[in-house]
């Protein structure tokens, strides 16, 4: 009997410690599980951020294309400008030389 009581205790014993290992089995699994939540956000934040960045990117390109059009604007605006500054020098030289001619021939 006390060989049956011995082997019962060591049965009880061993299912206490198995009862254990499942504990903390399952346990582990839970952090598994929320590790594997938390990465799948952390991915689908990721994929956001990078769509973000192709966004910000493309912006940037056309901000860029926009600035590099504007400044062959002015750069075009500043040679018709310079174009009409001398065509009026000419002009007003060309004036002067007609009005001290007229004033040449009024004199003689």
């Amino acid at each position: 009997s006390s060989g049956i009581n011995a082997e019962y205790g060591e049965l009880k014993s061993m299912t206490g410690k198995v009862r254990q290992v499942q504990s903390k089995l399952a346990t582990i699994k839970t952090e598994l599980d929320s590790l594997a939540s938390e990465r799948e956000k952390q991915k689908g934040e990721l994929s956001v951020q990078e769509r973000h960045v192709e966004n910000v990117t493309t912006e940037l390109a056309t901000l860029k294309e926009k600035k590099d059009r504007r400044k062959e604007k002015l750069r075009l605006l500043q040679e018709e400008s310079e174009t009409i500054e001398r065509t009026v020098r000419e002009a007003k030289l060309s004036n002067l030389s007609n009005s001290n001619r007229k004033t040449e021939l009024i004199s003689e």
